[in-house]
């Protein structure tokens, strides 16, 4: 006789999903570090730059080959680029915090080390939309 089908049975469990907490947080380490390396990548082909955005980004990885969507960036940019001593750089005169250049609304990160070693303290729009 045939047993009756029971969906609590280990042997019918996807394996996959049933991975152990230490294979989970290395792969989480692994795919950090890939992320973070092609944010390293890109930002020293821009020569780390004063202002970087997230279309900037996008545009250096795609051009140096690696093959990225752009939500990836967009998702991953702001803890990334905070390893890297950017912050975001917020337009005070908007309320989403975004800044318009070129006719589109974009996230504006900026190295405050670097600005202060420059002596700059704030930043024309002008010289932003320059950079970017």
């Amino acid at each position: 006789m045939k047993k009756p089908f029971d969906p609590f049975d280990d042997r019918l469990r996807d394996k996959q999903k049933r991975r152990k907490h230490a294979e989970v947080e290395s792969a989480k380490k692994r795919w950090d570090a890939t992320i973070e390396e092609n944010f390293k990548k890109a930002l020293e082909q821009l020569r780390f730059p004063m202002f970087t955005s997230g279309d900037q980004l996008y545009a250096v990885m795609f051009s140096i080959g690696i093959s990225v969507q752009f939500s990836y960036v967009r998702m991953n940019a702001k803890r990334m680029l905070s390893k890297f001593g950017y912050e975001v750089y917020k337009n005070e005169n908007s309320k989403d915090g975004r800044w318009r250049i070129n006719g589109r609304s974009m996230t504006v990160y900026a190295n405050f080390t670097i600005m202060t070693k420059c002596g700059k303290t704030d930043i024309e729009r002008s010289l932003l939309e320059h950079e970017l």
